[in-house]
């Protein structure tokens, strides 16, 4: 809310108030397909879907230089209901709905069969070449026809579209504010004749002045109104008050799982309309809802302070500067408050069908994080720690701690807006008195109660001091909850091995496969101290591999002897008592979160956060690359390499440095358990033999605390390498091995003179 205390602009976000409650998608028996059809660009195309049938034989072939895809559905009858899903790069293999909902890029489900996503290259995943498959489901008991349109261009995200409804009468909304008939004189490009013209003229003018720094494929529609009911004496009032009118979590389109996102935030990263996101009835919901006092213009307000309206400049004097309330206020809507209770005691029911949640100052909404306050922390004598992993009487006394919590937002930290950025951790000052400030607390940028004291001048401030009328260091904080405008995948992974200097001994391979696909090994320890690996493939997208996080994407492989000669058949047998995924976030800003922000010195290197989970335990890990960049030699043949088709299952995963070759040996004990060997030799050369010796390692388990390792010989390894770019078997690279493993479980892996080939992509 927006307040006018003693001529000081006060200002907060709107509690929330609103009933929330989960709109799932309804599970329906279908059947059926329809013939395959390619779309091209600017094409309709008319599908007859059967009864209660799905499709997934449709896909949109990008070219390269591609950054926007539209796709839509229309002209189906009435009180018909198709969904629309969307894909990148694998066909669905889903046969229900939920299956393709699970599997979907994206959806746009409502109740009708209008559907649409508007998708950009700042989404994830983005636009981008390649096919995009589409399946649609037909919810009606007979057969429907509807036409389904694509089209694709190479033009950057668009600017966003903010509009301002002022006869939206919805909940109560009073609209007469737009419409008074007072006679209004003109002020500073305000041609306006009456003070609801003016009003409407000012709005107007508010909601571009936001547009120009903000960027979405999907309209934002601010529900404007005046109630009679907004706190008002002659010495203090509210002046205004806004927020979005939903929020959601784990819908198709949002990087994180199991945390808030506004509405306006939520659209723009699902491509859709939130009736569409969530599979509901009511698609007239506006994006925010902001509310004005009309007795600020009447003697009934502060006295002689008055609205400003003007256009081409700021309000002077007492008066009450309209386009900067305004702008403040739709911020606040479009993502920057936090979710954390601020206010007195409240139950909320947060889902249908289950039991109220007590809410207490610093706990979570209904016991989950938000996108706004996982940007911030507790910054306390140097230590980090995240907000969100404090309890509810920590985050309490951060948010009275008047100057440690901060906002940890690298595009803020480093904006030279950010006055603090010299000082302590560099970060982000945010609002915390020692007294809380419902309504204002967490939600601002931090002010000094000293007029003359060290102060942001922002617009976010809780006390607008100053008529400001753009979003100053509030856009690159926007920017980390979903409005950040660049394209995504543009972050740089350095391939080859990666650790954790507080994790011995375990590892990660992590290796492109093509240019946004990647292929991980994970050679860690079992709780007995044993080797053993694991692997993933996912792609990346806005930074992170498996953004989605997908359940089973971290597989432990076993190797069957008795399956005949063949060593083919041997392999490619996931191991059914072992559940397990992995993600990592390799953008800038992992280097913040708390596995990395845990006293151990990791120098300057990129720093990356794995997060993974195998059976019932889990971790987050800082890693780094094992080898500096400017180490690898030119030609670099790094890589994981294979024997080929006919001898799967295992590999070696190879790294240079200098003059000398590391490899990573990924074979079977005699029980068919994945075991790894490491070994590292100087003098390799391209073209000539090299033979390494290998050891095997014991250590800890991943959850254990860490033991210093042990190794013993496990046997040798004779490479030939002539390039990274050749055909298995014609170009003369081979490995000769005869490694045994040492545990009780015995076993010996030999490989005479056979050919292999690097399997991942090359490094040079």
């Amino acid at each position: 809310m927006s307040r006018l205390t003693n001529r000081r602009f006060v200002t907060g976000s709107l509690p929330w108030q609103r009933a929330f409650h989960a709109v799932f998608l309804i599970l329906v028996g279908l059947v059926g397909q329809v013939h395959a059809a390619t779309i091209g660009n600017n094409e309709t195309v008319t599908i007859t879907l059967p009864a209660q049938a799905l499709t997934t034989d449709l896909w949109v072939d990008l070219p390269a230089g591609s950054k926007a895809l539209n796709i839509e559905l229309s002209n189906a009858p009435a009180n018909v209901d198709v969904d629309l899903f969307v894909r990148y790069g694998q066909p669905f293999t889903g046969t229900s709905a939920t299956e393709l909902s699970n599997q979907a890029d994206y959806h746009s489900i409502a109740a009708d069969s209008d559907e649409w996503l508007h998708l950009t290259e700042a989404m994830a995943p983005p636009v981008k070449a390649g096919r995009w498959y589409i399946a649609l489901v037909n919810y009606a008991q007979t057969q429907v026809s509807v036409d389904l349109t694509a089209s694709y261009n190479s033009q950057p995200v668009p600017r966003a579209e903010i509009i301002f409804q002022f006869d939206n009468t919805a909940n109560g909304c009073k609209i007469d504010g737009w419409n008074d008939p007072a006679p209004f004189t003109p002020v500073a490009g305000n041609n306006a004749t009456t003070v609801g013209q003016a009003r409407r003229n000012a709005a107007t003018k508010a909601a571009e002045l936001l547009a120009e720094s903000l960027t979405s494929s999907v309209p934002i529609v601010i529900q404007g109104c005046w109630p009679d009911d907004l706190e008002t004496s002659q010495e203090s009032a509210v002046l205004a008050n806004a927020g979005p009118n939903r929020i959601g979590l784990n819908y198709p389109g949002l990087p994180l799982r199991d945390v808030w996102y506004g509405q306006p935030v939520l659209e723009r990263l699902a491509g859709t309309e939130y009736c569409r996101i969530v599979g509901g009835t009511d698609c007239n919901i506006p994006t925010i809802t902001a509310n004005f006092n009309p007795k600020i213009d009447t003697n009934a307000g502060l006295g002689s302070t008055r609205w400003f309206y003007g256009l081409d400049s700021t309000s002077a004097g007492n008066n009450v500067d309209f386009i900067s309330t305004a702008m403040h206020e739709i911020t606040h809507g479009l993502g920057f408050v936090s979710l954390v209770w601020v206010g007195e005691d409240k139950d909320f029911v947060c889902f249908n069908g289950q039991p109220a949640v007590h809410h207490t100052a610093g706990s979570k909404f209904c016991g989950l994080d938000d996108v706004f306050s996982l940007e911030l922390v507790d910054y306390n004598g140097g230590d980090v720690v995240p907000f969100m992993e404090l309890d509810d009487s920590q985050r309490l006394a951060a948010m009275q701690s008047r100057n440690e919590l901060q906002w940890i937002g690298e595009e803020a930290a480093q904006s030279e807006r950010n006055i603090f950025k010299d000082e302590n951790a560099g970060y982000v000052l945010m609002y915390a008195p020692s007294t809380l400030e419902p309504g204002s607390s967490v939600s601002h940028l931090f002010q000094s109660d000293n007029p003359f004291g060290t102060s942001y001048h922002e617009l976010m401030t809780p006390k607008q001091r100053d008529n400001l009328r753009e979003l100053g260091l509030a856009e690159p904080m926007l920017w980390s909850v979903g409005w950040n405008p660049q394209p995504k995948n543009n972050v740089t992974i350095q391939p080859g091995m990666w650790y954790d200097r507080a994790h011995d001994g375990h590892g990660m391979v992590i290796e492109p496969v093509t240019d946004n696909l990647y292929y991980i090994l994970f050679y860690t320890y079992d709780d007995s101290g044993n080797p053993e690996w694991m692997a993933s493939t996912a792609s990346v997208e806005n930074g992170v591999f498996n953004i989605t996080n997908n359940a089973d994407s971290l597989i432990r492989f076993l190797y069957d002897y008795n399956i005949g000669a063949n060593p083919d058949q041997r392999a490619h047998n996931p191991d059914p008592a072992v559940s397990g995924s992995l993600k990592i976030d390799f953008n800038a800003s992992a280097a913040n979160e708390s596995a990395c922000q845990d006293g151990v010195d990791r120098g300057n290197n990129q720093l990356a956060v794995a997060t993974w989970q195998v059976n019932d335990t889990s971790g987050s890990w800082c890693l780094q690359p094992l080898i500096a960049e400017s180490a690898y030699p030119s030609p670099n043949l790094e890589g994981s390499w294979w024997a080929g088709l006919a001898d799967q299952g295992w590999g070696l995963s190879l790294v240079f440095f200098n003059d000398s070759i590391g490899v990573v040996l990924f074979y079977y004990d005699a029980d068919g358990q994945p075991r790894w060997a490491i070994g590292t030799q100087s003098g390799f050369q391209i073209g000539q033999e090299i033979t390494v010796n290998l050891m095997e390692k014991h250590g800890y388990a991943r959850t254990a605390t860490p033991v210093p390792l042990t190794e013993t010989q496990a046997g040798t390894i004779t490479l030939l390498l002539n390039s990274a770019t050749g055909t298995l078997g014609q170009d003369g690279e081979i490995v000769d091995l005869d490694v045994t493993y040492r545990g009780s479980e015995g076993g010996r892996w030999q490989r005479s003179h056979l050919p292999i080939t690097i399997g991942t992509k090359p490094a040079d």
